[in-house]
């Protein structure tokens, strides 16, 4: 994802469920007919640009992705980019992009990080903002702890971008394997007045603790 070649684009239906945290496998959420995934509490989220599962060949890491502050642990798993989109292959994990950096080698460079939030359910990336009526919807700040595969980072900043601007920020992108030691996280910021996929992503910048 560097540069212009990339575009992150996670699109989710207003009519959403979301499902039980780590309670199945990826292998287990494999698209059905009618895109229909399955969420942090369990239950069904139809999808209307469901991702390839196979083309972005998840892959266990065997570690977890935590947002203490948040209240969130899920499973963190590896993805690959499907057609220059990042399009999340579950509703209940974490995801490693492969191409970057990876939190337990050092000198790798930039790690990122992506996950669903869906309208009117529960994925992993719901627990970064409030669905209410609030003009500052973000629930994370920097100070507040997360942890990539046993790693601790601590948040530096968020930023909400656009979908066209997220897919050439340089504070996203730019040199990434220069960027040692620092994580983002991507996600899409839903809002309860929005109709159709979400028009934001929520960008959450982290680096590791000392």
């Amino acid at each position: 994802m560097r540069g212009s070649r990339w575009r992150m684009f996670w699109s989710v239906v207003a009519v959403v469920c979301l499902a039980g945290a780590g309670t199945l496998t990826w292998l287990a959420l494999r698209p059905p007919p009618g895109s229909t995934f399955v969420d942090l509490d369990g239950r069904p989220v139809v999808l209307d640009d469901p991702p390839d599962v196979a083309a972005s060949d998840p892959v266990p890491t065997g570690g977890r992705f935590v947002a203490t502050s948040q209240k969130l642990d899920v499973p963190l798993l590896e993805m690959n980019v499907v057609n220059n989109v990042i399009n999340p292959p579950t509703l209940t994990d974490a995801f490693l992009v492969r191409g970057y950096g990876s939190p337990k080698a050092p000198g790798s460079g930039l790690v990122v990080v992506t996950m669903h939030a869906v309208r009117g359910g529960n994925a992993p990336g719901n627990a970064f903002f409030d669905m209410g009526p609030t003009a500052s919807p973000v629930t994370v700040a920097a100070g507040d702890p997360l942890e990539v595969d046993g790693v601790a980072y601590t948040v530096t900043g968020t930023q909400v971008l656009g979908k066209a601007a997220a897919s050439t920020s340089a504070a996203i992108w730019a040199n990434p394997s220069q960027r040692d030691g620092e994580l983002v996280v991507l996600t899409c910021l839903q809002r309860a007045t929005e109709q159709g996929p979400a028009r934001d992503n929520l960008v959450i910048f982290a680096k590791k603790s000392a």
